[in-house]
Order: structure tokens, then sequence, then C-alpha cells
């Protein structure tokens, strides 16, 4: 090579290397505050700066090489000629495809692609690109031979490369691919322009001959795909790098995709192998099985499903498709919800924690991470398809999360059937591009309640086998969107679950979101996908767990601060601890270990201990024969109350107490001689709600003598709900006293209760109005009105908004029963004459019978008709005299009454059949077939029998029925009793 080219050739390599680094200097200054959390440690910092440096000196060097090659296809000579018209030709043409193919892409929506003008869009797109480029060149052409044009095009290019640059790292994240690797081409091929046309002047070529550019341009060219590698092994920096570096985090996504494509692997230490076949019995092999990463992922989710009602539970099976998935996949047989809410539990389900924890103890679930939010920022495109209503319970708390869809890129939120989210999951597949993973979330409400399936899927009866018909429903459904999910994407992983149960009177009750008894709280999990062998786990598990599991499998990040556990060993067949699995309802907690559950309510004085391996339905509370389980479930309670308020402190043992941990007692009384008020004012606070006894001569000291108002009226609160003998008026003062916060005021006014004055009452009315307040306050709240009585009846006209209510309005009808103002009988018929739902009807009946209105009685009889339990029904009949001497419907049988044949002995609650006891029917009833509802007064479970007919008694149900055929329905029928229950009244109907 003689003098002359070498020179030119060092001279190309310095100003490569200059470019190279504009770039890299550009790329961390709109990149760095994104990647900030990613780059904490020093070594990362700097390996990131290195990566940056190579890899835009690479891109740099890309562009002035086909610069080059560009003029010498069409003759360097060009350049210098008066009319270059083969530079300008191929200039356009290059221009021309290049835009063509980019305008393209960019106009692949759903909605602009079947639109006649996007072939006008491209084409316009296409010419106006190439007259730019030729504009650009015949600029470029005549600024070389004038310095000071040629600054000013060197800086405007320079300009539109930084500009690139920002739009890039700024604008639709995630969002057209295409658009952003144009922005980069751009921004490379700006700044590159931008240093070759800067004037060098006469020194540069005259400059004597320097060999070492040509090889430090090499040298740093040749680092880009190495300094990848550290960047690529920490999943958090990658996924941020990918999103937000414009040129870096292209070159690291195309290199991932080639890796994961089966090109050579980009992290040397974790290399990539065949997919291990199931039968293979290594355990290395099947943990590399599990590797997802670029694999796609469909998740549903089915509303209110019981873990019972799968396949593997029932028999026979109602759920033949999830039996079909569970037969090659993974099942966890004991898999519970965080909370029986919807809300919490797709909250908890996506963020690896426990939501509604965190918002008990007051913390917003604003800069919560989401699973979704992290995948799309690897690479994934995600969808949502899920009803607006999900976020109903503590919507205003569940806000962000609301408003961000959980973090999916694409949402469809609307009110269609469950039959018709195949069709919307199958077009949205069909506009994905290949090659980019995706995930997919459905969530189906079929089972939940109103029960309405189609007439083929449900046999006849009651709410049970309604709700059954539903379930095979859903399955339908769910194996409908797998079927399309794979048929789309062949190899992709599917995991099935619930938000929560459903409970049918098992212990007293109906529906969800009351109790943390299995029937609530236990959901189907199962696993399905190339790689997964057909396993069950017995252990249990959460929703917080599917989270950090997902996240591991497929390489990302998992949501920081998670709760949950990475339950990739129990997927690949290794063995794990069992673990605990937690959750919470109201101011009830629960702990589950491989044989027991134990429950506890905030201020109990004991616990509820089950065996769960001998007592499934969870009849019989055993804490006083295993005391060590107690103490050991207690404890990890306690570690999950630390776990969740975080480090050791002040308020982090405040948290705990208000998470229920008893443990946190001690703590909290030293706690109040804090110098800081507001620590002792709260210390207080969460003493009284621990109702920790031991602590009340403590609190009577601070009340008296504390500095701080606040700290007194607190302590005050506290003390009085600990069973303080202080006189009432101080609670009630502080109820009154407007100088003190809202919240306190309203406290001191629950923790009054039915000793509460006028003034007290209004702040207990304006609470329960609050829509503010936590919904649990404004029952309490709600339930003191009505202990007031006729006292509260300033406040009927106002409650009578809450009839309409949905979370609400049983208890607004049961607070307006007892208050006992007859102004509200019309507001209580009317929501009795539209209520769909059984247990606000039966509390809108009660308190119009505890008004003295009897026009609820037909509504009320006609109602009952039905198989589904109407709450109190008959004792609303009974309570409004229905039931008298002579009814026509049925009897009180507390009361002397021609409807008790034979010997029964009664008391002043119930009455217990004796043998040879029966009941006498209404005439209209004998010959018929018949629905009788009785009224029970349980002490304990047992098996009610009427003419032969069996009902199991839980010991907490209040009603019940069973339905006679018209040759049982005789003018008397026999009456059994096992156990300890006793009759209190009866109704009985012909359904004819």
């Amino acid at each position: 090579m003689d003098e002359s080219r070498l020179v030119r050739s060092a001279h190309a390599a310095r100003r490569v290397l200059i470019a190279g680094g504009l770039l890299a200097t550009g790329e961390l200054a709109v990149c760095i505050d994104a990647m900030a959390p990613a780059l904490a440690a020093e070594r990362a910092r700097a390996l990131f700066v290195l990566a940056c440096w190579s890899t835009c000196t690479l891109g740099a060097l890309s562009a002035w090489l086909g610069g080059w090659l560009l003029l010498a296809a069409t003759g360097a000579a060009a350049m210098r000629s008066a009319a270059p018209r083969r530079l300008f030709v191929a200039v356009g043409v290059t221009a021309a495809v290049s835009s063509a193919s980019f305008a393209w892409l960019l106009t692949d929506g759903s909605r602009i692609r079947a639109s006649p003008l996007r072939p006008v869009l491209v084409l316009l797109v296409t010419v106006g690109a190439s007259l730019v480029a030729v504009a650009l060149v015949r600029a470029l052409i005549l600024v070389r031979t004038k310095p000071s044009h040629a600054r000013r095009a060197a800086l405007a290019l320079g300009v539109g490369a930084a500009l690139a640059l920002v739009l890039d790292a700024r604008v639709w994240l995630r969002l057209y691919p295409a658009l952003h690797a144009a922005l980069a081409v751009c921004a490379v091929v700006a700044m590159t322009t931008a240093v070759a046309v800067w004037p060098a002047g006469a020194r540069a070529r005259n400059r004597r001959r320097s060999p070492w550019w040509p090889l430090a341009l090499f040298g740093v060219a040749m680092l880009a795909t190495p300094s990848l590698q550290p960047i690529a092994a920490a999943a958090e920096t990658a996924a941020r790098a990918e999103v937000f570096a414009p040129i870096t985090g292209k070159l690291l996504r195309t290199l991932r995709r080639v890796e994961r494509d089966g090109g050579t692997p980009l992290r040397q230490d974790a290399p990539r192998t065949p997919v291990a076949s199931p039968a293979a019995p290594d355990a290395r092999a099947m943990r590399l099985a599990l590797d997802l990463r670029g694999r796609d992922v469909l998740v549903v989710t089915v509303d209110a499903l019981r873990a019972d009602r799968v396949g593997l539970s029932a028999s026979p099976s109602l759920t033949p498709e999830l039996d079909a998935l569970a037969s090659d996949g993974v099942v966890f047989a004991r898999a519970y919800t965080p909370s029986p809410h919807t809300s919490y539990a797709l909250a908890s389900l996506w963020t690896g924690r426990h939501v509604r924890d965190e918002v008990r103890v007051g913390r917003s679930v604003g800069g919560l991470v989401t699973l979704p939010s992290l995948l799309r920022e690897r690479g994934h495109e995600t969808l949502a398809i899920y009803p607006p209503w999900i976020f109903r319970v503590d919507g205003e708390r569940l806000g962000a999360l609301a408003t961000s869809g959980f973090g999916f890129e694409h949402r469809i939120v609307d009110e269609r059937p469950g039959t018709e989210r195949a069709e919307q999951l199958d077009a949205w597949l069909a506009g994905r591009p290949p090659g980019r993973p995706v995930l997919a979330w459905v969530h189906l409400v079929e089972p939940h309640e109103p029960y309405e399936p189609p007439e083929e899927l449900a046999a006849a009866g009651g709410p049970v086998e309604r709700y059954d018909g539903e379930v095979r429903l859903a399955d339908a459904i769910v194996g409908e969107l797998v079927r399309r999910m794979r048929a789309r994407r062949a190899d992709a992983i599917v995991i099935v679950t619930a938000d929560h149960g459903e409970e049918f009177g098992e212990h007293g009750g109906r529906f969800h979101g009351t109790t943390l008894y299995d029937e609530q709280v236990r959901v189907p999990l199962l696993w399905s996908g190339p790689g997964l062998r057909a396993r069950t786990i017995e252990a249990p598990v959460g929703l917080v767990d599917v989270a950090p599991t997902l996240a591991a499998a497929l390489g990302v990040p998992a949501p920081p601060g998670h709760h949950g556990r990475n339950l990739v060993d129990w997927l690949v067949g290794s063995e794990a601890d069992s673990g605990f699995a937690f959750a919470s309802v109201g101011e009830e907690r629960m702990v589950v270990d491989a044989r027991f559950k134990l429950i506890c309510a905030d201020g109990a004085p004991a616990c509820r201990l089950f065996d769960l391996r001998s007592d499934p339905q969870e009849r019989h509370n055993v804490a006083a024969m295993h005391p060590e389980a107690v103490r050991a479930l207690m404890a990890a309670l306690e570690q999950h109350a630390a776990r969740i308020a975080g480090d050791v402190g002040p308020w982090a043992w405040i948290e705990r107490a208000r998470l229920g941990d008893r443990g946190a007692a001690s703590a909290l009384a030293s706690l109040l001689g804090d110098p800081d008020a507001a620590i002792r004012a709260r210390a207080a606070e969460a003493l009284g709600h621990l109702e920790a006894a031991s602590q009340r001569p403590v609190l009577e000291e601070v009340a008296r003598n504390d500095a701080d108002p606040v700290v007194r009226a607190e302590a005050t609160i506290a003390a009085h709900r600990l069973g303080s003998d202080a006189p009432i008026g101080r609670l009630l003062a502080v109820a009154t006293d407007a100088r003190l916060p809202q919240p306190t005021r309203r406290r001191a006014a629950l923790a009054a209760g039915p000793a509460a004055d006028r003034p007290t009452a209004e702040v207990l009315c304006a609470m329960a109005l609050d829509a503010s307040e936590p919904h649990a306050s404004r029952v309490r709240a709600l339930d003191v009105l009505g202990a007031l009585g006729r006292p509260a009846s300033f406040c009927t006209l106002r409650l009578e908004t809450l009839l309409s209510d949905p979370w609400l309005r049983i208890d607004a009808a049961r607070a307006l029963g007892r208050i006992g103002d007859r102004r509200a009988r019309a507001a209580l018929l009317h929501a009795l004459r539209t209520e769909p739902y059984p247990g606000a009807a039966g509390a809108q009946a009660l308190a119009l019978a505890r008004l003295g209105e009897r026009r609820f009685v037909p509504l009320l009889l006609a109602r009952m008709l039905g198989e589904e339990p109407i709450p109190d029904a008959v004792l609303a009949l009974r309570t409004a005299g229905a039931l008298g001497t002579g009814s026509p419907w049925g009897a009180d049988l507390t009361r002397p009454s021609a409807r008790r044949v034979g010997p029964w002995q009664c008391d002043a609650r119930a009455c217990r059949p004796s043998p040879g006891a029966r009941l006498r029917l209404p005439s209209r009833a004998v010959g018929h077939p018949t629905r009788i509802w009785v009224r029970l007064d349980p002490a304990g479970p047992g098996v009610l029998e009427i003419a032969g007919e069996r009902i199991e008694v839980s010991g907490l149900a209040a009603e019940l029925g069973v339905t006679l055929a018209a040759d049982a329905a005789t003018r008397t029928v026999a009456v059994r009793i096992d156990g300890q229950v006793g009759l209190a009244a009866f109704v009985a109907l012909p359904l004819d």
C-alpha cells in the first residue's frame, strides 16, 4: 500500500472512531436515566459504556463502508463531475427500496392494513424519501468546496442524528419496531456523514502515516459482541438496554434472536441445549428443558372456579378440556389465592406481591412493577382480555393498576361473553409479526354468579347445578382458547388458574370474599406445554408464585420486591421445600403448610387450626390438640407480616401490627415513649387493633399525660377498646373534636358503639357514606348505627342511597331495619322488587319485617319457590307474623302450633323432634311437589331428615331447603335430627 493510500485509510479510521464516540455519547445521554436502576454498580456502568462505544463504532464503520461501496458502484469520479447522474440514480433507488420496506412495515397495523389507502401512503413515502435523499447528496457535493457550508451541513446532520436518538429512546417504546430501526439507522448514517463532510484542511492531507488508527478502529469494532455478553447475562440490564439504548439495544436484541433461533449462544456461561424428552431422568437436562426464553405464553384465569370442580378432584369430571391439559402438564393441587376478591387476586398474580396486605398497611400500588411490563421491555407483545369490573373492590386504591391494565401493551376491555373470547384472541394473534414472543391473558367470568349456563350444560336443579353448568361452559372456552393459541403458536406454554373459589353454604355463607376456608381460597393451577411432564404437586403454593416463576423461566427479571417463590424446581421435577401459602380477607389471616391450616382473626383470643388431611372440609378446630403446629404456623404468620412490613424499625412494627402480628405488642408498647409524636400515635392505634389487653395500663397513662393531643386521643380510643374504665365522655369528646384528624375522630366514634350520642352518630353517618373509607370501616359504621336504633333515624334518608351500592346494600338494609325508622319502607320495598341477589333480598325482607311492612310477603314467597336459598327469608316471615296460627305457608315452631305432631322438645329458641315426631304440611302443599325451607338453630353439625330427604347441617347454616316429590308431600311428614340441631320455623310452598 502506497503512502497516500495509507494516509487516507488512517484518516477514514480516525473519523469513524470520532463518529462512533459521538454516537455513544448521544446514546448514553438519552438512555442513562432509564438505565440507572440496572447500572447501580460501578462495574455495570463501565461495562455498559464500553458496550455503547464499541457497538456505536461498529455502526459507524458499517455506515462508512456502505457509503464507500455505494461510491465504488457509481464511480467515485461522479462526485467530482458536474452532473453525477449515476450517483443520484443509485442513491434514489437505494432510498426508494429502503423507504418502501419501512413504510410497508409501519403500515402493518390491524386497521390500516385493510385500508385501500395503504399502497398510496407507501408510494408517497417512497417518492418523498427518494427525493430527499437525492437532494441531500446534491447538497453534500456542493458544500465540499466551501468549508463554511460544510461545517453548517455537518452541524445540521449532527443535530438530526441527536434528534433521531432522542425519538428512538423516548417515543412509542416497544411499539413499531420498524420505525425504531429506521431511527437508529438514520442516527448512525447522519452522524457518520457529518463527521465525513467536516472540512479536514491541509493538515490532514499532509499528515504523516498513522498506521495505528486502522488498528484501533478494528479493535474497537471487534469488541462489540464480547462487550455485550456481560450485559446479556444480567437480565434486568439487558431488558432495559433493549428498550432504551437506540443502537446497543438493537444489536443486543438481534444477537439474542440469533441465539434463540439456533445460532452461536450470546451467553457463553449458559449454553442452550435441545429440549429434553419428558422421559429423560437427568435432573440437569430437565432444568434446561424449562428454558422458555422466546416462548409464547397464554394465561387463562377463570373467575370463581373452585379447585374441587376440576377433573382431578371431581368425579365425574366437569372439565375434560382442563383434564387434557393436565395430562401433559404440572398440576398444583393445593394452590391458594392471596385474597378471595378478584381485584386483589389478579393484582397479586401479576405483581407477585400480597397486594391486599400492602394496601392494608397504607401503601400505594402506584409504584408496583408488573410482570407484563417487564416482558414488554424484554420484547414480548402483551395482550389482556378482561371485563371492566375486575377492579370493583377497592377501585380507588388499585387505580394505578387499573389505569395501566397491569402493564399490558394491548387491552380488550369489554363485557362480551366468554364464548367470544377465542375469536378476539385469534384475531389479535393473526396480526402479530412472526418471531416476536407474545404473552396473552384472558379472564373468563362464566362461573361467577349469577349462574346462567346454556340449558344443555346445566342439569335441572339449584344454584350448585347451575354453577356446575357454567364450569362446563368455562372449560369448553378454555379448550377453544388453547386450540386457537397453539394453532398460531405451536409451542406456547399455557397456564390456567382462578382468582378465587365459591361457597355454597359449607360454612354458612354464599359466594366469595368472606372467609378463608378452602371453598373460597383454594384454586386450580396447572402449567402445560412442551418440556413439561405430567405430575401433581401436593405442596401448598400461591398465585403470588406465578409471576416470579414465569419470569425465571422466560429469562427476565422478576417483579422487584415480590413475595412469591420460584416454582421452577417443582416444574422440572426436582425436590423442593414445601413452604407456606398465605391469604387474608376482612380482618382474618391464613397460613397453610403441608398438613395444617391456621386462621387467625385480628384481636381474637385464639386461632382456629384444621388438619386438612383428616378433615378436608375444615369442620373441626384442633388447635388444642396440636399446640406445636399452632406455634409453628403463628411464627410463619409473623415472618410473613415482617416481610410485608420490610426493614426492622418503628414503622415496620406498626405495619406488622396492622397485619395482625400479635408478636409486635411489646415492641409497640416501647414505641409509646418515642420522641416522634406520629410514631406514638400510630403505636397506640396498633395496640388497640391487636387488642393487646396487657398494655391497657400504659395506654391509660399515655391518654392522661402525653403532650400531644392526637397521641392522647389515639391512646384513649385504644384503652377503651381494651376495656378501660375511663368515662365514655372522654371517647365521645375525641369523636367530636374538630381539631383532631378525621380518621382519629371516626375511630373514636366506632369505639363508642351503641353509647354514641347524636354528634358522634353524625360522624358515623358521614363515615358510612364516604366512598373513600375502607369497605370494612363503612360496614362497621353501619353496624353501629343499626345498634343505636331510633337515635340514628336522622341518617335514614341518607342511608337509603346505599341500597343501590353493590357492596354495602346488605349492610345498609340491616342497619335501616334495626334503626326502625318507618320512612325507609318505600325504599326497601322498591329495592326488594328489583333485587337480583338472594343475600340482599333476604336482608331487605328482614328489614321490612322489622319495620312492620307486610307487603313484602308475596314478593318473598315468590322468590322462595326457586332453588336459590334466600338468607333469613323464614326469619323475615316469622318476624312479620306471617307464620302465626293458621298460616297457610308454615309455622313458628317455638309457639303452640298445630303443625307439630307427636313428641317435640321446645324452648324459646327452637324445637327438637323426638322419635315419632312429624310436621303437618299446609293443605295447599299436600299431594304437590313441595319445597320446604327450615329455620335452624344449630349448636353444631348434624343431619336433618324430612320425609326421607337428608340435609347435612354444618353448624353454621341458618336456613336450608329440601324438595319433596308429590307422593312424599303427604298430610304429615316424618322429621328426624341427628346432632346438635334444632328447628325454629318452617315454610312449605307447592311448586305447581
